[in-house]
Parts: structure tokens; C-alpha cells; sequence
């Protein structure tokens, strides 16, 4: 965010703030911990009128006073994507586990499970997208399919999924391009970023069985051809942002889109990215895996 002023900055935080409020009206205190950066991203995206903002205490921070965005259909339609997402990433994470671990994983499931099905009531075609994309990566996790573009379209279609109910027609074909060549992006570099401790531990990545490994990496002339296409991801975000109609967003979305994607797919190739300071794993199906902070992070 160094390239953005303090009035966008203090808008991002607003939506975030706005978002982990928007879990808790609807979801409970619980709902809370699926707040992400991930998902602000979306409401933002999905906002096109600008932000009104209301000051509350925050019971996050010891009731310290915020600026929070106020409730809207992106908010909404985030923080129903939020349960519905989280709700399946526990699912997935009882079938991965072992005994033990998955009874913790179990009891989540059943305390978030009520949140599940009002989510899934209100969204019943994104639970049934999410679902389904699944249940595909899934199968393709266990035939071990080398293929990259068809885990990535799984994951890229269930992200697109989640911006088909909020605004006019023009802006759903938008934001369903950006956010398809966004998950294409997020599940390729997860795949890379993990791509050393999945080799290790014997678990699924693409990239091991596309590319395979020498001295523990992908040789350069892979790696190049994967920049290219994360590129390419990178590269047709930004032609579908240009031509949304311009909002009081944008300039976060120019932020988002044209440094802050670079910037993480450089650290992830120079090994510099640290995705485990101050941060969880939400989202994460096979490879489909979104990088979530922490709620006590930043709200």
C-alpha cells in the first residue's frame, strides 16, 4: 500500500473493518475469524457507489475506535462467500487429516455449520459452484493429473462464482474476468510457493508433476514459462479493470492489481515470501489455497 495516499489507505482498512463487522451482524462473534484481506478485496471490487463509514468500537482491539464501512450488497456478498468457502476449506481439511486432528477440525465444522446453511441459503448457486470445483480438484489431486490449467480453471471458476449477483450485467462480465484470472493466479503461485514442502512431505502440487524438480526447484526455462502465464493472468486483470467505469475504488484496485500481485509473484520466485508471519492458510483445497491474514492482524 506505499503507493497509495492515507485517504485510501484509511478506505481499505474501512472495508476491512466493514467486512469482519459484516460476519459478525450476520454470522456471529465466531464468523470473525474467516475475515481475510482476500475477500476485502472483493468488496471493493463490488462497490461502486462511494464508501459511507461509521465509527463503533472495535471488540477486536480492546473496543478502540474504527472507521467501518456500512453494510452493502458487496459486503454482503463477501461475507456470504467468506462461510460458504470456510465452511468447505474445514470439510477438506477432515478428509486430509488424520484421527486426531480431524476431530478438531470436525468440531469446527459443526460450529460453523449453522453459518453454513444460512450462507448457503442466500447463495445457493455459489454453494453448489463451490461444491462441485471441489469435488473436481479433489479428483484431480488424487489422479495426480499434471495438467495446470485444469486445477487452476477449477479454482479461477469457483472465485468468478462469487461476483455473479451483485451489479449491473456489465459489471458481473468484469468482475467474473478479473476475478477467474485472479484465482488462476492465486492457485498457480500457491502451487509454487509450496512447491518444496509439498516435494517433501509427498503431497500434490501440479508443478511437481508438469515441471519436476532440479536441486529442489523448477529448472529456468519452467520457470519462465510460468511467469509468462501468471503474467498473462496479471496482464488481462488489468485490461478487464479498464473497463470498469471508474469509482471511488479504483485507485485501490490499480494498487492491488498492478503492484501488489508483481510485487508477491517476485518474492514467491526469489523464495522471499514468508507466508507464514502473521498469517493462516483459509482457503486451502488441494492447491487451491488463499492466503489469509490473521483476524488480531490488522482490525
Amino acid at each position: 500500500m506505499d503507493k497509495l495516499g492515507q485517504e485510501d489507505q484509511a478506505r481499505f482498512q474501512a472495508a476491512y473493518c466493514g467486512l469482519c463487522y459484516e460476519l459478525g451482524r450476520q454470522y456471529g462473534v465466531l464468523a470473525r475469524c474467516m475475515l481475510n484481506y482476500d475477500f476485502t478485496f472483493l468488496v471493493i471490487l463490488l462497490e461502486s457507489d462511494a464508501p459511507h463509514c461509521t465509527s463503533y468500537r472495535c471488540p477486536c482491539k480492546r473496543f478502540c475506535k474504527k472507521e467501518r464501512v456500512d453494510t452493502s450488497p458487496a459486503l454482503e456478498a463477501a461475507a456470504d462467500a467468506s462461510v460458504i468457502l470456510t465452511w468447505w476449506k474445514l470439510r477438506d481439511e477432515i478428509e486430509d487429516s488424520h484421527l486426531v486432528r480431524a476431530a478438531g477440525w470436525r468440531l469446527l465444522s459443526l460450529l460453523t455449520r449453522r453459518a453454513y446453511r444460512k450462507a448457503a441459503r442466500k447463495r445457493p448457486a455459489f454453494a453448489r459452484t463451490v461444491e462441485n470445483a471441489l469435488f473436481s480438484l479433489r479428483r484431480m489431486e488424487e489422479e495426480k493429473t499434471a495438467s495446470l490449467d485444469r486445477p487452476a480453471d477449477a479454482f479461477a471458476g469457483l472465485l468468478a462464482a462469487a461476483a455473479e449477483e451483485v451489479g449491473t450485467e456489465t459489471d458481473r462480465r468484469i468482475h467474473h474476468q478479473m476475478l477467474y484470472q485472479l484465482g488462476r493466479w492465486i492457485y498457480l503461485i500457491d502451487a509454487l510457493d509450496d512447491l518444496q514442502d509439498d516435494a517433501a512431505r509427498g503431497r500434490y502440487n501440479p508443478l511437481l508433476y508438469r515441471y519436476g524438480l532440479q536441486n529442489g526447484q523448477i529448472s529456468g526455462e519452467d520457470q519462465e514459462r510460468l511467469v509468462a502465464t501468471l503474467d498473462h493472468s496479471v496482464r488481462l486483470i488489468a485490461s478487464a479493470l479498464a473497463l470498469k467505469e471508474p469509482t471511488a475504488w479504483t485507485a485501490l484496485l490499480e494498487n492491488i492489481i498492478y503492484y501488489g500481485l508483481p510485487l508477491t509473484g517476485r518474492l514467491v520466485l526469489e523464495g522471499r515470501w514468508n507466508a507464514s508471519a502473521g498469517k493462516w492458510r483459509c482457503f486451502s483445497i488441494g492447491h487451491d489455497t488463499v492466503e489469509s491474514e490473521r483476524m488480531d492482524s490488522d482490525t
